[in-house]
């Protein structure tokens, strides 16, 4: 019983990933000088090279100095620093 699933693993290691094939492709592409297909094939492989970077969304606020602040802003400020 051993034996198959050693050698289910063995042939599984012959197997090349997706993106293998596609930088293989891309090679002989460009040695054939068609420049189309490797452009188009690494268009496609990029994805998996590369992470796309999503947006996030970022809040800013404006730190004043102490001396700047109103009485309004500082009393809220308090406020802030005693909820804590």
């Amino acid at each position: 019983m051993i034996k198959p699933q050693f050698h289910e693993i063995k042939l599984l290691k012959k197997q090349k990933l997706p993106l293998e094939i596609m930088i293989m492709i891309i090679n002989k592409a460009l040695k054939e000088k068609n420049y189309d297909m490797a452009l188009e094939i690494a268009y496609k492989a990029a994805p998996y090279c590369h992470p796309k970077l999503n947006e996030v969304k970022v809040e800013m606020k404006q730190i004043k100095l102490v001396e700047d602040m109103s009485e309004e802003e500082l009393k809220a400020f308090i406020g802030k620093i005693t909820l804590k």
